[in-house]
């Protein structure tokens, strides 16, 4: 729980030790975040293997829509989320809007965004792996998340908890109005999540490499 000080003493050896902990435990987070990237990379090359040595030689037209929409949603549905909590992180509890609907809004659109990849590149099988291993990745993630969340907010987190029992799948009947983030370096935030996540519509030109790629290996993976 977040200790009310009172008139503010950097001397107290209480608040020393509560703001050490605090800086341990940023800490600890960001190397759960780096290895969550790296996760997420190993999983993108090993979905692009797969693809690469897979029999699949053709341009489904009905996956590359789906591909694109997913990926697109994600895009559009992650920069939604940074317009209410952007500058907010770590310093207040974002209980409205998305984060009404579900505890991880952003993450729930990146499933959905291991989804259409897996469709941009032409399988199902893939779409399948993208999504449930970009969720087993997150839930990972928002196990180590929560706890500092917890000891961060303390009796308000648990609050929250209770009244959004979801961690990534959101409840459209919990919605809740609330104001967005304006000012300051929240636009850039936005902005940067958005085009980070639209990025992921340049897999679907990984396919012609790939290919081309297929005419020098033996094709050994079948995915439908």
């Amino acid at each position: 729980m977040v200790a009310n000080w009172g008139k503010l003493d950097i001397n107290n050896p209480n608040f020393c030790k509560y703001k050490q902990t605090m800086t341990e435990k940023i800490i600890d987070l960001k190397t759960i975040q780096r290895t969550r990237r790296h996760f997420l990379i190993i999983l993108a090359l090993v979905a692009l293997g797969l693809r690469l040595f897979s029999t699949t030689s053709y341009i489904n037209i009905t996956y590359t829509i789906l591909g694109l929409l997913l990926v697109g949603f994600m895009a559009f549905g992650r920069a939604y989320c940074m317009t209410y909590i952007a500058e907010r992180k770590s310093k207040k509890l974002v209980t409205w809007g998305p984060y009404s609907m579900c505890r991880n809004p952003l993450y729930f659109f990146s499933v959905l965004g291991g989804a259409g990849v897996g469709l941009l590149l032409q399988s199902v099988i893939l779409a399948i792996i993208g999504a449930v291993g970009v969720y087993g990745i997150f839930m990972w993630v928002i196990g180590h998340e929560e706890r500092a969340l917890s000891d961060h907010f303390g009796a308000e987190y648990d609050q929250f908890r209770a009244q959004t029992p979801f961690r990534i799948l959101p409840n459209p009947f919990l919605y809740q109005r609330g104001a967005v983030v304006a000012g300051g370096n929240s636009t850039y935030l936005i902005k940067r999540t958005f085009w980070q996540a639209i990025i992921f519509w340049a897999v679907f030109l990984l396919n012609p490499l790939a290919e081309f790629a297929q005419q020098y290996i033996t094709p050994v993976v079948f995915l439908p």
